[in-house]
């Protein structure tokens, strides 16, 4: 996402399509989205990252019916211990990424409801 002058309004439908991109399937799918790139420096950044949390809390419950969900979500929680929060049915945001950092949700996929943002300096 580019940084720019957006709207409540297009704060809200940009989180809301990144959520069920992300709830594909329950993220089970290879076509999920894993992460979000946002500007480090967008002062509207976290407005979205508001929106986001809102659609992935708000959004019907799926069940976990891949094998090990659950426990790969405690995982990324546990890992990321205050980077990251557990939003609705079994599903993680990960807001606290550094681009220098080798960790898992820059590495590994999930294939769960985990989703991470990562914030690059302009």
């Amino acid at each position: 996402m580019l940084p720019g002058g957006w709207s409540e309004a297009d704060l809200r439908y940009q989180a809301e399509h990144i959520g069920i991109q992300k709830l594909h399937n329950n993220g089970y799918n290879c076509v999920a989205s894993r992460a979000v790139v946002v500007s480090a420096d967008w002062a509207q950044k976290d407005r979205l990252l508001a929106h986001l949390r809102a659609a992935l809390a708000d959004a019907p419950a799926r069940s976990p019916h891949y094998p090990g969900s659950d426990d790969r979500g405690a995982h990324a929680l546990d890992t990321y211990g205050d980077d990251a929060e557990r939003l609705g049915a079994g599903r993680v945001l990960i807001t606290g990424l550094a681009p220098v950092e080798s960790r898992p949700a820059l590495t590994t996929e999930h294939f769960a409801p985990v989703l991470a943002v990562l914030k690059l300096p302009r």
